[in-house]
């Protein structure tokens, strides 16, 4: 039985912020088309990754296995954190639910293509921090085969970045507190990237003299960054435009503040060029802990000469940096395939560690009702 494309579209896009959801949602889906599924969950790093499998029957013809991929990366955040977000445009290529449905869609069209082609279907949603590592070793299939991967067209040329990871920590939670008389709860939302300086505005606005502390930092990476900090301050937090300030009781149990983080990553960005130094006072994701912060950014490729140190102050540094994103070689951006849509949507960078043998197929970023019917009639003339 041929999948209900329309519904399995709105469906993952009305579960794919919850990964549990979404999960579920995607087998149900398989089950009801009469698929046959295999399902792989690997506790990474930084994160679970899970991976759907299904295939074609038995077919008779010795034609090459066609095996085709879809990579869904979370963006970042703590383990067992922030529930997921979305890519910005800019980054659409590395997941979001237009990457389920354009699998979905390859799903229909090799449930009614009647070319006898032995197939699979593979998809991944795995961690942005160790998921491409991931995925490459899953696209290392055995035998004669051509690997796909379907790669959502970016609206804006992608360039190369690396994910970088730092978290500071304080070997002891000792603290002189200024003297604060006012606590207030900052929140707000901002574009992707954009979190902090939203919240240095209020900063600013308490004026030079004020004295202040911050606590219990947490910024949510998407494509509309969620964000929340407590203010101590020795003078009131002021009404400030797209900020909600919400007052707390004085007594209100905070985390031990990390102004000494903050100060941190200033020392940590003079060892880097400016652009990555900006980069650390910028964070996508942040998350005050218990005795320091973690954060993740986005950096252009670092050189083997551009390393963060160890300290930072009276702080310890952890940090890592792994490629998320490079160049398209010509070799992959000429035998690159576009599926409903136009030469200038596919310029940019690829998933990093993509195997270079790997066809890319090109989807677009936003599918809605519209725009299936299109991907639909790509599809099939490939796979028919």
């Amino acid at each position: 039985m041929a999948l209900d494309l329309q519904r399995a579209a709105r469906t993952v896009h009305a579960k794919h912020r919850d990964a549990f959801g979404f999960r579920f949602a995607l087998l149900d889906l398989l089950f009801a088309a009469g698929c046959n599924v295999r399902e792989q969950a690997v506790a990474l790093a930084y994160g679970d990754a899970l991976c759907v499998r299904t295939a074609g029957p038995a077919a008779p013809s010795a034609a090459q296995r066609l095996v085709i991929f879809a990579v869904d990366l979370e963006v970042p955040s703590l383990h067992g954190g922030d529930p997921a977000g979305r890519w910005p445009d800019q980054l659409a290529a590395l997941g979001g639910p237009s990457t389920a449905v354009a699998w979905l869609a390859a799903l229909h069209a090799l449930q009614t293509s009647p070319q006898q082609r032995p197939w699979e279907l593979v998809f991944v949603r795995a961690p942005a921090l160790g998921g491409p590592a991931f995925v490459r070793d899953l696209m290392e299939v055995e035998g004669d085969a051509e690997v796909v991967l379907l790669l959502p067209a970016c609206e804006t040329p992608m360039k190369a970045w690396d994910l970088l990871r730092v978290e500071l920590n304080r070997p002891r939670n000792i603290w002189r507190f200024p003297a604060c008389d006012f606590t207030a709860r900052v929140s707000g939302a901002a574009p992707f990237g954009q979190a902090w300086t939203a919240l240095r505005q209020a900063l600013a606005a308490l004026g030079p003299a004020a004295a202040w502390t911050l606590h219990d930092l947490k910024i949510a990476a998407g494509e509309r960054a969620e964000f929340s900090a407590v203010l101590r301050t020795s003078v009131p937090v002021p009404t400030i435009e797209g900020l909600q300030v919400a007052t707390l009781d004085s007594d209100a149990r905070l985390l031990f503040p990390i102004n000494d983080a903050l100060s941190g990553l200033a020392l940590l960005g003079e060892r880097l060029p400016a652009a990555a130094a900006e980069a650390l006072l910028q964070p996508h994701h942040a998350a005050t802990l218990p005795d320091g912060l973690c954060l993740h950014t986005l950096v252009a490729p670092l050189l083997a000469s551009e390393e963060l140190a160890d300290r930072a102050g009276a702080m310890s540094v952890t940090w890592l940096a792994e490629h998320l994103t490079c160049p398209a070689t010509a070799a992959q951006e000429q035998a690159q395939r576009l599926l409903a849509v136009s030469s200038g949507e596919v310029q940019g960078a690829v998933l990093a560690d993509m195997p270079a043998s790997a066809t890319l197929w090109r989807t677009p970023a936003h599918l809605d009702d519209g725009e299936l019917p299109g991907l639909l009639r790509a599809l099939n003339a490939l796979v028919g």
